[in-house]
């Protein structure tokens, strides 16, 4: 299968270096886990979250609970169960400080109707996307995890045929309109290692978020982009800066990620 240098640079700026496994990756499975009757969903949580035992530690007890959050009552993954009609197994392998052998954490979901499972469980997966959400909290990171849990799994959230891998989630940047939806992607920016500093990154941004390309983007392909970047944009510190590419359409978000990196492409080659 030969592909285009056009796609070629598409896979190479856009989610095809994220580390959440294969795209083709994750279904909705019927009849798992002895039961016949039941859908399940296996939710992969991004290694970047997780990067050694302290921080995968805190992510497991934020999804389960602890006994240090009874007096808060925070949310858990059992108000999830209740509330979609699933089953939930959080599945974490501690390793200790080997990072090695350490192994993402995994969210199984399964439902517990046979008539409705395919919706509760994907209603599930988006409670769960929530409840990591509040984990990083406001960091810049929060576009990067809502794109990378929701590609983790497949079901019509995806797009089969998106050049750019978009998914269909909430804005994790509005807090205007919790409920709308919109098809995103990821947009990695290029970088360069910074002189005498072992492997210290520098990544570039600023050409890409000149107000013409960015009203181009808007007017031609009816998309806008939010840049999690440490200086001129979101400020983000547990993940490598991005860009997060919006849009009514999955069509035009494909579009616009194809603009955006022929940006990136005549900027590298300038």
């Amino acid at each position: 299968d030969v592909r285009s240098a056009s796609q070629k640079s598409i896979d190479r700026y856009s989610n095809a270096a994220t580390d959440v496994g294969s795209w083709n990756k994750g279904k909705v499975d019927g009849g798992r886990g002895g039961r016949d009757d039941a859908f399940t969903l296996e939710i992969n949580t991004p290694n970047w979250l997780q990067r050694d035992q302290t921080n995968q530690l805190s992510l497991f007890f934020h999804l389960i609970g602890s006994k240090h959050d009874d007096k808060r009552r925070n949310r858990t993954i059992k108000d999830v169960e209740i509330e979609s009609n699933v089953d939930i197994r959080v599945n974490f392998l501690d390793k200790g400080n080997n990072k090695a052998k350490r192994h993402p954490i995994t969210v199984c979901i399964t439902s517990r109707s046979r008539s409705s499972g395919v919706r509760d469980v994907h209603d599930a997966r988006k409670r769960i996307q929530d409840l990591l959400l509040d984990f990083v909290g406001h960091d810049g990171s929060r576009g990067r995890l809502v794109y990378d849990v929701a590609s983790s799994c497949g079901g019509p959230h995806r797009p089969a045929h998106s050049t750019s891998r978009c998914v269909k989630a909430k804005d994790p940047f509005d807090n205007t309109d919790k409920s709308r939806e919109v098809f995103m992607t990821l947009v990695h920016l290029p970088f360069e290692y910074v002189p005498n500093s072992g492997c210290v990154k520098k990544f570039c941004v600023d050409f890409l978020l000149t107000s013409s390309l960015l009203t181009y983007v808007w007017n031609e392909m009816n998309c806008y982009v939010k840049a999690a970047y440490n200086g001129s944009g979101i400020p983000v510190t547990r993940c490598y800066p991005y860009l997060l590419v919006m849009g009514k359409a999955w069509r035009d978000v494909d579009r616009a990620v194809e603009t955006l990196i022929g940006a990136i492409e005549m900027h590298v080659g300038s």
